[in-house]
């Protein structure tokens, strides 16, 4: 018998009243392998390394990642934003993300659009893996300007280990 629907409620709400920070570290096992230029791109490497699926075959353009989380940080306030959402993989080295936007608005899609009038390229990190805890807060619908990593730290009753990404300043969860 799993846990009553009321306490799951009463612990999520707890959690979004209480979130914890996060904790920076300097090193992570996520970053135990890292590819960066050339290798990237090397026939079989890069992204191409991984086994992306064509999960609705006959209708996808193409193999797609699915059970992602992407960060991004809003470039004016700097919270940062956690949202599922799918990668085609175009190359190598490239995915294509949609960051759908709903009716209030899908926080990487904001950021998205603040990174478009300002001129300059958004930085992305997109987490392929990470404790259920974490994947299961990054995409709910919480408040734009809320650091869903906080909640996530409430809910796991410890601070998320947060890591610097090795190509830009985004942290994403280390473990």
């Amino acid at each position: 018998m799993g846990v009553p629907v009321d306490e799951i409620g009463t612990a999520w709400l707890n959690a979004i009243r209480n979130p914890i920070a996060p904790v920076r570290v300097s090193s992570a096992p996520c970053q135990e392998v890292v590819i960066t230029g050339d290798a990237l791109r090397s026939p079989g490497g890069g992204l191409a390394a991984l086994p992306v699926p064509i999960s609705t075959p006959g209708f996808d353009a193409g193999p797609y990642l699915t059970a992602t989380l992407c960060v991004t940080v809003d470039p004016e306030t700097g919270v940062r934003n956690m949202g599922t959402y799918r990668g085609q993989l175009k190359a190598t080295d490239r995915l294509g993300v949609r960051m759908a936007s709903r009716l209030t608005g899908a926080g990487g899609y904001l950021h998205w659009q603040k990174y478009q009038k300002r001129g300059e390229p958004m930085p992305v990190a997109i987490v392929i893996g990470c404790a259920p805890a974490i994947f299961f807060t990054g995409p709910q619908k919480l408040a734009i300007d809320f650091d869903e990593m906080g909640v996530a730290g409430a809910l796991l009753g410890e601070p998320v280990r947060t890591v610097r990404c090795v190509t830009n300043n985004l942290e994403v969860p280390a473990d």
